[in-house]
């Protein structure tokens, strides 16, 4: 999300700045204290939201808002004022919110939860599909390894959420005979290194997370079912089939408690 701040009180700016920061953590947030530079700004990096004062040399917030809107016309505009009589111009622009000063975390909550243009979240360009069988998807693309380990690798990562695992445990899971020798490390050096060069070819170089202990996967760096699932979302839950990971034993227990807890 991208969000620009206007207003020519510096104090005021830092304590506006500082409340979005507290209440989008995640936000891209300029700030600016006069109109013409947001206006060049805004030309280039398509904000999402932008918040004026009304009251600034050289253009009104009002008059900045209008030129806005000429090339973004679905940008959420919210007027921060200490002046009254502004909320026609506001209505006649089009304008998301109108806040009268002193800005608080709730008034901005309250805008911000009620935008004239909702903001989709974007979503990550890496998905892990484990219900069913296990696929990993780039930019909406299954990836192809060079070998089948080499995907039920990184499935156990994403299986493990976030945990790191040390390739002799890899090992384990990989084969079940037991054996971890120099042959046996030498060859999941070779899956680990074919999971980082296919991904690197895609151009997802944080996905899987490697350190002396092991590797782990970056929960952060995707989307997938079972996370999303797990964390509570609605529409989840109605894509579980009753199979997980289908392809790989290491999935079997997880089959029974999500069975256990949303059945």
């Amino acid at each position: 999300m991208r969000i620009a701040v206007a207003d020519d009180e510096e104090l005021l700016l830092i304590y506006l700045v500082r409340l979005l920061n507290e209440l989008l953590p995640d936000a891209e947030i300029d700030s600016f204290s006069g109109a013409s530079v947001l206006l060049e700004s805004a030309k280039i990096k398509q904000y999402d939201i932008v918040f004026l004062d009304i009251q600034m040399p050289g253009m009104t917030g009002v008059d900045l808002a209008g030129k806005l809107k000429t090339f973004c016309p679905k940008l959420n505009i919210i007027f921060v004022t200490g002046y009254d009589g502004y909320q026609g111009d506001a209505m006649n622009l089009f304008a998301s919110g109108y806040i009268r000063k002193p800005a608080t975390k709730e008034k901005l909550r309250v805008q911000l939860n009620n935008l004239r243009y909702p903001i989709e979240k974007e979503g990550k360009r890496v998905f892990a599909q484990t219900f069913g069988s296990f696929t990993l998807f780039a930019d909406g693309k299954p990836v192809r390894f060079k070998r089948k380990k080499s995907q039920q690798l990184i499935a156990y990562l994403v299986h493990r959420r976030g945990s790191v695992i040390s390739r002799k445990e890899l090992s384990s899971v990989l084969f079940d005979d037991g054996v971890y020798d120099a042959n046996r490390i030498s060859y999941i050096s070779k899956l680990c290194a074919d999971v980082q060069t296919t991904l690197n070819e895609l151009d997802v170089t944080d996905l899987v997370q490697s350190t002396p202990s092991g590797l782990s996967i970056n929960v952060n760096a995707l989307d997938c079912d079972l996370y999303d699932m797990l964390n509570g979302k609605s529409d989840a839950a109605q894509k579980y089939n009753g199979e997980y990971m289908a392809q790989y034993e290491f999935g079997e227990e997880t089959v029974s408690a999500l069975d256990q807890m949303f059945y």
